[in-house]
């Protein structure tokens, strides 16, 4: 509880002192946390990044898209539920790629992965996957594909929900896909988050809160 208290009132400080004009957020039930909030606004105020693929509409894309308003952002964000990407999309100045999920066999699992991935063009330095939707075994195995496709040489990978099973299935694939990007879990409250990052962003791994 101590470290949710502490991880909300950095936020909001660097929220107020960076003067975002970010609309109310409601980190609660199966949004994203102030540990992930804390995340992306340290990851982005104090690196150098340039592109981000948001995979999943919702609090944290609202707060990409305030950043992007005082820093030099690109982003795309992506989403299953066209209702929802509709929804969000009205509230933000980038652009929600819409894309329902069909059967697909990826690296050698039957999974949910994404239809048409052609909208999403060239290579991102900043990939936070928090979709699609959670399950028990190999949740949100889709995000290897986008990975595999999209990820710049030098990145930043984000894993939300970092302590849920399927999570960690999906997660442990990643490092064995991945091996030149190094990675460590953040356990700031009840939702976790996996961080991984090439030899240049290495530095964010001493993040810390406490």
């Amino acid at each position: 509880m101590l470290r949710e208290v502490l991880l909300q009132n950095m936020v909001h400080d660097a929220v107020a002192k960076l003067d975002l004009p970010v609309p109310p957020l409601y980190p609660t039930g199966a949004g994203a946390n102030y540990g992930l909030f804390y995340l992306i606004l340290r990851i982005i105020t104090e690196n150098p990044i340039n592109r981000v693929l948001d995979v999943g509409a919702g609090q944290s894309t609202l707060l990409l898209n305030a950043l992007a308003k005082k820093f030099p952002l690109d982003i795309v964000t992506l989403e299953t539920d066209s209702d929802w990407s509709d929804r969000i999309g009205q509230r933000v100045s980038h652009e929600v790629v819409h894309s329902p999920l069909v059967p697909k066999l990826i690296h050698g699992v039957d999974v949910q992965g994404y239809a048409d991935l052609s909208r999403i063009q060239g290579k991102f330095d900043l990939i936070l996957i928090d979709a699609p939707i959670g399950t028990k075994r190999h949740s949100r195995w889709a995000g290897l594909e986008l990975i595999d496709s999209f990820r710049d040489q030098n990145c930043i990978v984000i894993f939300d929900d970092a302590e849920r099973r399927g999570e960690r299935d999906t997660i442990n694939r990643f490092c064995a896909l991945h091996e030149d990007l190094k990675g460590r879990y953040f356990r700031p409250a009840a939702a976790q988050q996996f961080v991984a990052c090439s030899s240049q962003f290495s530095h964010i791994m001493y993040y810390r809160w406490s």
